[in-house]
């Protein structure tokens, strides 16, 4: 559960507040957090590896941090169903094509919340 609005960094640049990577009727999606790593969720009976794989053809350098374990139930497009979980690192941001626009922001967020943003440092 998050406590503070997450903010996210696009590799084009741009800003995005509490987004989320879902394709339309897909049973798995991506989310950012306050306190966890980058999560995948997804129904039990997709293969994590082949998300995975659809990401980086998508355009993401992106990479699991955990091993795949079991959730319990989850929605997914209004039914609840067998879920898992992974983590995920990024070596950079997720491109734009991958993120939903009502969360794109005009600019860079002045106020307090979590950031993965690019850094001197690399991705955070």
């Amino acid at each position: 559960m998050s406590l503070v609005s997450t903010y996210v960094e696009s590799r084009e640049g741009n800003w995005y507040k509490l987004p989320i990577i879902k394709i339309k009727e897909s049973n798995w999606f991506v989310c950012w957090d306050d306190d966890e790593p980058i999560e995948l969720v997804y129904r039990i009976v997709l293969e994590p590896q082949w998300i995975l794989a659809y990401l980086r053809k998508e355009g993401w350098d992106v990479d699991f941090t955990s091993e795949p374990e079991k959730q319990g139930l989850r929605s997914f497009d209004g039914n609840f169903h067998a879920a898992g979980r992974v983590f995920l690192t990024q070596k950079a941001g997720p491109p734009d094509s991958l993120l939903n626009a009502d969360a794109l922001l005009p600019e860079r967020p002045d106020c307090q919340g979590v950031f993965y943003y690019n850094s001197n440092n690399g991705w955070r």
